[in-house]
């Protein structure tokens, strides 16, 4: 996923919106593995795709 685009922008809308409900709810820090399978519960296949490759430096 290219920074700067529309999907970028709504993946990270939707990560933001996620942190913040749960820092809301006082809920513990969440995993990346954690966010992705929130991400897809939510119905954000792009966002999971975005996180995996926030997870690998080499890509």
């Amino acid at each position: 996923m290219k920074k700067d685009t529309l999907g970028y922008e709504q993946a990270l809308d939707a990560v933001v919106g996620i942190l913040r409900d749960r820092a809301r709810a006082g809920a513990a820090p969440l995993s990346y593995g954690g966010l992705s399978t929130e991400l897809t519960r939510r119905g954000e296949r792009a966002c999971r795709r975005t996180c995996r490759v926030d997870d690998d430096p080499g890509r």
